[in-house]
């Protein structure tokens, strides 16, 4: 199942209010994840809101640093590759890599979900 980002926030309150508007309007919680580049706002994500939080960071050990300054990846090419692996799609991940790099909060959700609307 593909995935699709429904949202970039810089802090962490902003994206769990997001989330709760996700649920209120009908999104189940296993269907929304968070994924961050660092674990600083892990735990605060996962206990407010119960959704899942992938954790994307470029750790790399001293030998693939070496390797990847005589190749063609940057440091964004890993994010991109990360988020592909995550599930969305080559262009979007490509087009949300950046903010990720620059420590905002993605929200993901699976793009074959249907949401019910409880209103």
């Amino acid at each position: 199942m593909g995935k699709d980002v429904l949202g970039v926030y810089h802090y962490d309150e902003e994206a769990v209010n997001a989330v709760e508007q996700l649920k209120s309007d009908g999104y189940d919680i296993d269907e929304i994840s968070f994924v961050i580049n660092h674990e600083g706002f892990k735990r605060k994500l996962e206990t407010k809101t119960g959704a899942a939080v992938d954790i994307v960071n470029q750790e790399e050990t001293f030998l693939k640093k070496i390797k990847n300054l005589f190749s063609n990846d940057s440091y964004t090419n890993n994010f991109e590759n990360k988020l592909a692996g995550l599930g969305l799609p080559e262009n979007k991940a490509m087009t949300y890599a950046p903010e990720l790099e620059a420590g905002k909060i993605l929200i993901l959700v699976g793009t074959n979900y249907q949401y019910e609307d409880k209103r």
